[in-house]
């Protein structure tokens, strides 16, 4: 799915921008003190949730435990399913490095449910892992969920549908060499009910208004020198996927699938930082709307604009002002088109927003916090966001 993260240790950032507690207040004695006791001290509830170094809120800490984890408790804005919550705790599990002191990136573990107030609901988990010194990556997840969306087409008048899904998707990449490519393979499969509060009311659903499948196996090829996947501040990540459904592979049509990615992102000065991301998707044979790429940009609902093609990109700048306390700007471009069939036509928006962040997490470089963005066409929506706002494991 196609959910934007948020935190509950938003409220985390909230008492501490209220109550910024100093350094001195949230001194406890080091393992020297301990060790001239001859006692060895038990980490406090304060050494899992405050920093000893600047006295912040912070979940360093409590995510060290083997069993830590970021409580998340989400609310839901996107415009296109309403407002809601979801509930997804995320364990993360650091890895040691390589024997050559390559960094390895951690193994994170999710799952949860979600809510909104238009019916949509749903569960599901998933697991992002890294083995054989970070040169094997896996990722597996599953899904059942009931949304309600509006299908738009390329302008058209939206009309109310439900899509009932269950399936999942499991994906693996080995490194080549020791470089910062990665190539592997995936396989995504899904059983839909859709239905259309109108039916009839877009020419040529009826055929995928009951039962459909999906089933899509791909080849991936990715890059990655991304200094933290949290929240990134220097490197790059790209992704190329090609792919497709067939009956041979448990789908109920046949078609094609590409996909390239990418995000960059610099540090333009101590406390200043700039990111840029793009996205190309293509399909092409007998791809049901539903199947059909669309537009993610803050500020425009998932799924309003859609095609046969579909690019993107966004631009974003976050100033660190003081302390643990952020500021972000970010704005961004789409287009969607289709050369044939009942969506021939292309359609463009423009989008721009801000928002706050803070880090809640030090020692990982997690930050947290609110953005809300905005289209030329009127579209506005609030989003909390976990980590980066382009997230990818």
């Amino acid at each position: 799915m196609f959910w934007r993260s948020a935190i509950c240790p938003t409220i985390v950032a909230l008492l501490a921008t209220l109550f910024p507690w100093s350094a001195n207040a949230g001194h406890v004695p080091d393992h020297g003190d301990a060790a001239s006791t001859g006692l060895e001290r038990k980490p406090s509830w304060k050494d899992k949730f405050i920093d000893p170094e600047d006295g912040w809120p912070d979940l360093s800490g409590f995510l060290d435990d083997a069993a830590g984890f970021i409580p998340l408790a989400v609310p839901i804005t996107e415009p296109a399913v309403g407002f809601g919550l979801a509930v997804v705790p995320v364990f993360i599990n650091n890895n040691e490095d390589a024997p050559d002191g390559t960094p390895v990136k951690p193994n994170i573990f999710a799952v949860g449910g979600l809510w909104t107030d238009n019916g949509t609901e749903g569960y599901f988990g998933g697991h992002s892992g890294n083995w054989l010194d970070g040169n094997l990556q896996t990722t597996v997840g599953g899904a059942a969920v009931s949304v309600n969306l509006d299908f738009y087409g390329l302008g058209n008048q939206a009309v109310r549908y439900n899509i009932d899904v269950t399936g999942g998707t499991i994906e693996g990449r080995y490194r080549i060499g020791r470089s910062p490519f990665m190539a592997g393979l995936g396989y995504t499969y899904a059983d839909m009910q859709i239905s259309f509060g109108n039916p009839g009311s877009i020419p040529n659903t009826d055929r995928f208004s009951t039962d459909s499948q999906i089933g899509s196996p791909k080849i991936l090829l990715s890059y990655d020198t991304r200094d933290n996947i949290f929240t990134p501040m220097t490197g790059s990540s790209a992704l190329v996927s090609f792919g497709g459904n067939a009956p041979a592979f448990g789908a109920s049509f046949t078609n094609q699938d590409l996909t390239v990615s990418g995000m960059h992102y610099m540090q333009l000065r101590d406390n200043l930082f700039f990111g840029v991301k793009g996205d190309f998707r293509s399909v092409w044979g007998d791809t049901p709307f539903y199947a059909l790429p669309f537009v993610q940009l803050r500020g425009v609902p998932a799924m309003r604009y859609q095609g046969e093609n579909v690019a993107y990109a966004e631009t974003e700048l976050r100033w660190q002002f003081w302390k643990r306390l952020s500021l972000v700007g970010f704005a961004g471009a789409g287009t969607a088109w289709t050369r044939s069939g009942i969506l021939e036509g292309s359609d463009d928006v423009l989008t721009g927003g801000g928002g706050f962040r803070y880090e809640i997490a030090r020692r990982y470089n997690f930050h947290g916090g609110i953005d809300v963005g905005f289209s030329d066409e009127g579209d506005s929506a609030i989003y909390f966001t976990f980590g980066s706002a382009w997230g990818r494991p």
